[in-house]
């Protein structure tokens, strides 16, 4: 689409049979003669050149050349020749096809066209190899062909063109070898005196254009860009609703950001989860088809007050194929939103106006575009939708065919989804037969319109149907009371990183001017400006946020990029959170998050709410996995910490950051992916550019790694790209960026006085380069098969136009591509010459200069090219805010005693961060003093990321932004300059280093200036709303039902590590104390939410007369003397009823609590059965010293009415519930980014070994956990039993005590 040229298909040696150059003769065997046949040749081939054999000379193959009578195009060859397998003379046969001969245009000089042209080429040498001495090549020229063979000893190189007589060039077909090849000669010339000028002035040993680091060249956006030959509309989304603002304490604003926002599902699901707070939810989305089908829908819902007509609101969102009164009330809405959608003061003006809003005019634009193309679609083309809809039909049972299983559904059905699989899998296949859900032939008979809300330009199953009508109808409920009162929607179209950058550049610069984005990276030239009224400087629209949600985008648009991108726009509170949902396993970013200012809460947890283990145990190729993302814990509280490294570590780091940005580059990945289809996809949809990397960076010190590295097959290509976006971006300017008017002068490119580019006066250091395509060329890509070639990368090439050596090559990748009229303004080659709407890429001026009219071949072209100073319809470049200085802690704090600096470590060979150091410098005169007495420090880790230093009787606490292991914890104390430092490894593996204080984090944020109270956050805990959580009924009609997935959905708590430990006796009794705690609260939890209905503890029989549930229990100290049980009692645990947690997919036990004031770490006993382990309280721990409440107070004796308990009196229950606090006890899940959650069916007693003999507890040293030895090789295995490892004798001889128990020697 952009360039029209040489494509590098470079093919290795091997996959060359043969290859043959020199010259041919034929003679007509006469008739009579042997062979018979009449028109008979014989032929004969003499080589000059062959890849066989060095010593071609003499070398002559003969055969006998046949017509076909049936095809004048095929002649068969019969002959004997040499089998080079065997060294014997044999018979063969083969066959050619005559290809007719197209007459094709000299482009590099001479007159007329030109069908046959050959370039002999020999030369004296020493060569390499065996074959030394051989340098010899020959050029073939014949009509659209042309075909080059060269051999300098052995080295060979071979190359074949063929002429595109559409696009006028010459395109290459394959390669192989790196040797030069004079082709370009062939296919430009055709005289023969200039042919002898070329090949001389060819020859190797002449001076070369080199690069230097300031070739670059630019464009208007950071992500590459893709012809779209396949477009996706997602109407309705594939994962489950969730609740948007369960993190947040009941009291705060939410101001939420939702990123591919997708359907209404999370925004009408979070509204039925919440109270009454204040929320603003800004929505972006790429589609607007999307954006105006929700649109419509909310206000469907907001006129229609007593929710009448809720089915067909459903029918009108859902369904392909509607009745007539759906058809005609949608066509009604649809006119009526349109009328209102003129203007954005109509709008504002009108009944949804204050509910509704827009973020910029281009969105309302866009939705009133879509609503007009529906008008026209559902009153004039409604037997095309038919056929669309038909054929997407038809599309969709070719791909997936008519018996297949799609599970995507089983996630809104967990906990339950292995039992609903066959349910919802009917019904996906009666949708895709019928376009709609009735079930009903009557009703489905009368559906007979097409929905243009879907055109962008048995009993048991009617039971599920009614079940999902009428939670749509809850859920429309609530959205119509909610939106009556403090809740705001703002709606955006267009791109996630063009939003974000915008959004920040008003929040750090408090400006209301453009950022110089465009709204998309595909089809669209419109720049994005908000609107000033709600986002200027007297605005109320929000620019930074305590809840951002990101869908699946961060599968599509690549990690660094969207994390980069929305991380700056995340509140620092301790409640705010950045969700991600990914479809994809993939590696964990523990360093890369730390870089960015973000915690993933679930990986350093190993703690989810949600389970997986219904995808695990299907053995899906994608799982759903949600994960939450915090500012890190800080010395503050509410700031970050500035995070200090060094430099010569951090390019180190960078460095290999760069390289996993490319993996389509990687020549190892280029082969492997080569034999798997999937893997050949991913590699060829990049997410980065290296305007990508670039933004990223925040240091100058990289670049000669780069430079120098050929890791990279296009390193090289790309890295002006880099310099160029550095330079933008202000993160590092290059000698020719920094001191561009200089270097035109250095490089004898001065300001000429003439016309074209060379007399551009004043020239910028960089320029927009634009490129016109007229539509018919872009039938390159239009015409091919979407299905076999997927979605297109699109990269704009600047490089000269010469082949030879001295050739220069740039490719950028991050183009801005869109569709339209192009006109001018100003002088052309001047910085007044402007460009409104079009395509763009933009190179940097003195490449330009190189080659001022022949580069690409077209820089002459001014119909199709043109060189602004600016991007079109843009003024000045983009803007890549960073964080607010306001985000981080003051690196010159006043009004304080200590000063903390923490310093990131990453030692070689590690390309990550190893280790943090703190660093507390003393400011006051006090604490100094103290410590040049003499006096004692001491270190007390209270938590995986708090350490409390005490220095004499003054406590001071440690923050660290990752957790670390205490027993690595190393003190350097400068009693004279007065400092301290705590060095710490990092955690490295969450799964074998748990911490009873990390499973379920609490924070106690400081108080503000308008309060001294603080609500506790628990990081893995989200807070629910009673009231949205339905009731699981435990008759005995559906008790079977509960126990055919209540067991295995709890049981998915333990992952196939801890499985296996439970199993294994020898594992449970030297499991670390950690380890055990951990184990036995999700053992607590499992029996609890088994003995509530009665399937444990012996009462498992679902007979009404047997079956009996527990439903109090007592937690109690394990330390108390067994005759004094009751004594030992802490909390009384009363349970009322089992609900279903929808936002996270599980259950929860609705409970009221008696804390009994003596602690939290106590023995579960429930009805009859008596169940052992630890386990720390499920709750906000306000205190965990004894005869202190546990659990916040602030709700005791709050209970509503009818709240009851079975097997318990309610006048006890009156008695009893003044001490109680409500609240609700939920299952405990692990992270599938840190270990498989897949139960192991599999596992006996005394099979807890893991792969490779390894006993599953472990990864790295038994002891510590690191991953390599202390001299930096790898971890050495006990000379016994060969199933542990050690980092070193002092870790062996540390674990000994434990280890001997299970150490056996191996046989």
């Amino acid at each position: 689409m952009l360039i029209a040229g040489m494509i590098d298909v470079i093919l290795p040696l091997s996959r060359l049979d043969w290859a043959i150059a020199g010259t041919s003769s034929s003679s007509v065997v006469p008739s009579g003669e042997t062979p018979p046949g009449e028109g008979t040749k014989h032929s004969q081939w003499a080589h000059w050149i062959d890849s066989r054999t060095a010593d071609a000379d003499g070398l002559v193959d003969e055969g006998d050349m046949f017509d076909d009578p049936s095809d004048a195009s095929l002649t068969l060859e019969k002959g004997r020749m040499l089998n080079p397998a065997t060294g014997v003379e044999t018979d063969y046969e083969e066959v050619w096809r005559s290809e007719p001969i197209e007459m094709v245009p000299v482009l590099g000089g001479g007159d007329g066209m030109v069908s046959c042209l050959a370039l002999r080429m020999e030369a004296a040498g020493a060569g390499e190899g065996p074959a030394r001495g051989v340098r010899r090549g020959l050029v073939v020229r014949l009509g659209q062909y042309c075909q080059a063979f060269a051999r300098d000893g052995d080295s060979i190189t071979l190359e074949r063109l063929k002429w595109d007589g559409e696009q006028q060039t010459w395109t290459r077909q394959f390669r192989i070898g790196n040797e030069e090849l004079p082709t370009e000669i062939a296919t430009h010339l055709a005289h023969e005196t200039r042919i002898d000028d070329e090949v001389k002035a060819s020859v190797p040993g002449g001076t070369t254009n080199g690069f230097s680091k300031g070739d670059c060249s630019a464009i208007a956006m950071l992500t590459p860009g893709y012809a779209n030959l396949w477009q996706h509309f997602y109407p309705v989304g594939n994962t489950p609703a969730v609740c948007l603002t369960q993190g947040l304490p009941p009291e705060k604003r939410a101001d939420i950001l939702l990123l591919g926002c997708g359907d209404v599902r999370n925004i009408m699901f979070t509204l039925h989860c919440e109270g009454p707070r204040q929320i603003d939810i800004t929505c972006c989305d790429s589609e607007s088809t999307v954006i105006a089908r929700n649109i419509i829908l909310m206000t469907l819902i907001l006129d229609d007050p007593d929710g009448q007509r809720n089915n067909d609101h459903w029918d009108i969102y859902y369904h392909v194929f509607l009745n007539r009164a759906c058809h005609d009330l949608l066509l009604e809405r649809i006119k009526k939103v349109h009328a209102l959608a003129g203007s954005l003061e109509t709008w504002r003006e009108s009944e949804y106006g204050k509910l509704i809003r827009f973020c910029d005019k281009g969105t309302l634009t866009r939705v009133a575009e879509v609503w007009a193309f529906h008008i026209s679609a559902a009153t004039e083309k409604q037997s095309w939708m038919k056929k669309t809809f038909k054929a997407a039909i038809d599309s969709r049972k070719r791909m997936v065919g008519d018996t297949s299983c799609v599970m995507t559904g089983q996630r809104s059905a967990t906990p339950t989804g292995i039992l609903a699989a066959k349910d919802i899998n009917d019904l996906y296949r009666h949708f895709w037969r019928h376009g709609s859900l009735h079930l009903d032939q009557a009703a489905r008979s009368q559906a007979t319109f097409a929905n243009p809300m879907f055109v962008s330009p048995d009993t048991q199953l009617e039971d599920v149907v009614a079940t999902a009508r009428t939670e749509f109808s809850t859920w429309s409920g609530t959205f119509r009371e909610r939106a009556q009162e403090n809740v705001i929607l703002r709606f955006f179209i267009g791109d996630v990183f063009p939003f974000c950058h915008t959004l920040q550049h008003r929040h750090v610069t408090g400006s209301s001017r453009a950022a110089g984005w465009y709204r998309g990276r595909h089809n669209t030239m419109d720049p994005l400006v908000l609107i000033e009224d709600d986002y200027g400087t007297d605005g109320t629209a929000p620019v930074s946020f305590n809840v951002i949600d990101t869908s699946n985008l961060l599968d599509h648009l690549g990690g660094l990029n969207l994390l980069g991108a929305v991380s700056p726009l995340l509140d620092d509170d301790a409640s705010s959170s950045l969700f991600t949902e990914t479809l994809l396993v993939g590696d964990h970013l523990p360093t890369i998050s730390l870089l960015l200012g973000l915690f993933p809460v679930e990986y350093w947890t190993n703690t989810s709410p949600s389970s997986i283990g219904d995808e695990e145990i299907e053995e899906r190729t994608q799982h759903f996995s949600r994960v939450t993302w915090k500012r890190p814990p800080s010395s503050s509280g509410q700031r970050m910490d500035l995070l200090h490294i060094n430099e010569s570590a951090f390019a180190s780091l960078l460095y290999q950051i760069h390289l996993d940005m490319f993996p389509g580059e990687h020549p190892a990945s280029i082969a492997m992916a080569a034999l798997n289809r999937q893997s050949l996809r991913r590699l060829s949809l990049p997410t980065n550019t290296r305007a990508s990397f670039a933004a990223l960076l925040s240091m100058d010190a990289l670049l000669s790694r780069i430079e120098s590295s050929s890791a990279l097959v296009m390193g090289r290509n790309g890295i002006q790209e880099l310099y160029l976006y550095m330079h933008l971006l202000g993160v590092h300017s290059v000698d020719t960026l920094e001191d561009f008017p200089g270097h035109r002068v250095r490089m004898g490119m001065e300001p000429t006085r003439g016309p074209g580019l060379p007399g551009w006066q004043d020239m910028p250091s960089s320029l927009c380069l634009t490129l016109k395509v007229p539509r018919p060329a872009l039938r390159e890509m239009t015409d091919l098969d979407p299905k076999l070639v997927g979605t297109v990368p699109i990269q704009a090439v600047v490089q000269s136009s010469s082949g030879d050596l001295s050739s220069w090559q740039n490719m950028f990748s991050a183009v801005q591509l869109g569709f339209g009229k192009l006109s001018t303004g100003g002088s052309r080659f001047s910085n007044s010459f402007e460009l409104n709407v079009k395509e763009d890429a933009q190179v940097p001026s003195w490449v330009l200069l190189l080659e001022p009219r022949t580069a690409i071949t077209t820089l002459g072209d001014t119909d199709h090219v043109y060189i602004s100073k600016d991007l079109p319809n843009q003024t000045g470049t983009i803007v890549v805010p960073s964080f607010a200085k306001d985000a981080f802690t003051p690196n010159d704090p006043t009004d304080v005693d200590v000063k903390t600096t923490i310093t990131a470590n990453i030692e070689p060979p590690a390309r990550k961060i190893v280790s943090l150091t703190a660093r507390l410098d003393l400011l006051s005169d006090a604490l100094r003093s103290v410590l040049r007495g003499g006096k004692p420090v001491h270190i007390n880790p209270v938590s995986p990321c708090t350490v409390t230093l005490t220095i004499d009787k003054t406590a001071l606490d440690i923050t660290f932004p990752l957790p670390v292991l205490a027993n690595t914890l190393k003190t350097r104390i400068a009693r004279a300059s007065s400092y301290i430092e705590l060095t710490a490894t990092i955690l490295p593996n969450p799964a074998t280093h748990p911490s009873a204080t990390f499973t379920c984090p609490v924070l106690f944020p400081p108080s503000s200036s308008t309060t001294t109270t603080t609500t506790p956050i628990c990081w893995t805990t989200p807070r629910i709303h009673f009231p949205s959580l339905p009731t699981i009924s435990l008759s005995n009609r559906t008790a079977s039902n509960l126990q055919s997935f209540l067991p295995t959905h709890t049981g998915q708590m333990f992952t196939t590590r801890e499985a296996r430990i439970r199993t294994n006796p020898l594992n449970t009794s030297t499991q670390r104390p950690k380890e055990r705690t951990r184990i036995a609260m999700k053992e607590t939890l499992h029996h609890l939410f088994l003995q509530f209905p009665g399937f444990a503890g012996g009462n498992n029989n679902n007979n009404s007369t047997e079956r009996k549930n527990a439903t109090i229990f007592a937690l109690h100290n394990t330390s108390s003397p067994a005759t004094a049980a009751a004594a030992g009692i802490n909390i009384l645990i009363f349970v009322s009823s089992l609900r279903l947690d929808l936002a996270r997919r599980t259950v929860v036990l609705d409970y009221g609590g008696d804390q009994g004031g003596r602690g939290r770490t106590a023995v579960v006993e429930g009805g009859v059965a008596c169940v052992g382990g630890a386990v720390r309280v499920v709750g906000a721990p306000v205190s965990v010293e004894m005869g202190e409440e546990v659990v916040c107070g602030c709700g005791k004796g709050v209970f509503p009415a009818g709240w009851a308990v079975d097997n318990m009196p309610p006048p006890m229950w009156e008695v009893v519930k003044g001490a109680c606090v409500r609240a609700a006890i939920s299952p405990l899940f692990a992270s599938a980014l840190v270990e498989s959650v897949v139960p192991d069916f599999g596992c006996q007693v005394g099979s807890g070994l893991g792969e490779g003999g390894d006993s599953g507890l472990i990864s790295g040293c038994r002891n510590c956990g690191k991953q390599e030895s202390k001299e930096g090789g790898g971890l050495k295995a006990c000379a016994k039993c060969v199933t542990v490892k050690y980092c070193g004798r002092a870790c062996q001889r540390a674990d000994w005590k434990r280890h001997k128990k299970e150490c056996i020697a191996k046989e």
